[in-house]
Parts: structure tokens; sequence; C-alpha cells
């Protein structure tokens, strides 16, 4: 069970449901995710904000968390003879990123001759790599420790409320109601759950097309602030 299906079975729990009740994967690897006292079918999914890439919708996080990675990795691979000078890298980034083999190549050969250049340079450092893509070297005043530690990264594709309250919900509707169509005649009853990665909280009441009898939104840190979206 992965952890967004241990937070939503904690919350069935809180609910009142008992815990023998509760079945995870009923039939299997397949929809439902939990059966409910036998008639309620759940299926669980991870709510986080979407942006579209070449006409795709893909999580915001699936290019934007390993990106981040492979700059720390890069960061801490700057290493030897050094000024003593330590930098605090901001970033600021939007899709579509230049190919992974030219920006890293690009931002190494740059990174590892600040590194080795004389101290007494600029407070300041502009890395601009193609249209998409910026970095700003800030002097840090401390001296030991890896020259290059990641300051702030911004994300110019992450939406804003409204991205965020009708969009990304309704992805993940329609994405599970083509998942359960086939089996959908099963069960006499199905919700689908989202996790919220976004929020944490109730926001604005929000109202979507959809056909499951129960669409619910929690958050792991607060689950006693679920809430439901209706249909319209």
């Amino acid at each position: 069970m992965k952890q967004d299906e241990e937070w939503v079975r904690k919350y069935l729990v809180g609910r009142g449901y008992p815990p023998e009740e509760i079945q995870f994967e009923p039939d299997g690897n397949t929809s439902p995710d939990f059966l409910v006292s036998g008639r309620i079918a759940i299926e669980v999914r991870r709510l986080d904000q979407h942006v579209e890439v070449s006409g795709q919708t893909e999580p915001i996080g699936k290019i934007a968390h390993p990106f981040e990675n492979r700059l720390e990795r890069l960061f801490k691979s700057i290493v030897g003879p050094t000024c003593g000078v330590r930098w605090a890298v901001d970033v600021d980034f939007k899709r579509p990123l230049p190919r992974v083999n030219e920006w890293e190549t690009f931002l190494r050969q740059r990174l590892e001759l600040i590194h080795v250049s004389n101290s007494d340079r600029e407070e300041n450092i502009l890395i601009q790599i193609g249209d998409n893509l910026t970095l700003e070297l800030e002097r840090l005043p401390e001296t030991s420790g890896d020259a290059f530690v990641l300051g702030s990264i911004s994300d110019d594709d992450e939406g804003g409320y409204v991205e965020v309250l009708e969009k990304s919900p309704l992805i993940c509707v329609r994405e599970k109601e083509q998942k359960v169509a086939k089996v959908r005649t099963k069960y006499p009853e199905w919700w689908l759950i989202l996790v919220d990665h976004i929020w944490g909280g109730k926001p604005e009441a929000v109202a979507l097309a959809h056909t499951f009898d129960k669409v619910i939104v929690i958050h792991p840190d607060v689950l006693d602030q679920a809430y439901e979206i209706p249909s319209i």
C-alpha cells in the first residue's frame, strides 16, 4: 500500500468505518483501490498541479522534481581547488527546458570556471541558458562547504488559483472515470478520493461535472478538513 492509500485508509477509519470493513484492492491490482462495507468502491488519486506540454497534460512535478535533483547533484559534483568563494544559486525556469545534455554540459562548464576564478569578482552572476532557464548566483558570506548550493527554484508554469481549484481536479476525475468504466456495474457506489498535495485545507467551494457518487479531497496533515466536490 502506497503512502497516499495509507492516508485514505486513515481518513476512512476516522470517518467511523471499521478497519475490518475496509478492504484494500479487493479484486487485485485493478480498480477499485478500496472496497468499504462490501458496497462502496473507492479510487485513490494524487491531486497535484498539471501543465500542458506538447499538447499533453502531465503532473507539474514530473519535470520539476527530477530537474531540481539533477541540479543539486551537479552542484555537489563541482569539487577541487577553489578560490574560497561560495554561491547560492536561484533558478527560474519554464517549459520546455533545453535538452538535459545541452543545459547540463553548458552549466557545468560555467560553474567549473567560476569555481576556480579569482575571488574578487562581482557579487552576483547571471547565467542564461536558452529562453526558458535562468540561474542567478549570489555570493555567500561563508567560505566553507559546497561551492554551489541551491537557493530558490521558481517554476513559471505553476498555476494560479483557478488552475489548482478547477483544472487539476477535473483532469483527475476524467482519468479515473475512464479507468473504472469497465467495472462500474460491479459495485453499487463509487467514490473518488483525491489526496491533496497542493493546498492543505478547504479552499472556496468548487463544483465539477463528474459521475462519481462522491469526489472527496483530503490533505494528509488536516484530514478533518476533507471536503466534497459536488457534481454539476
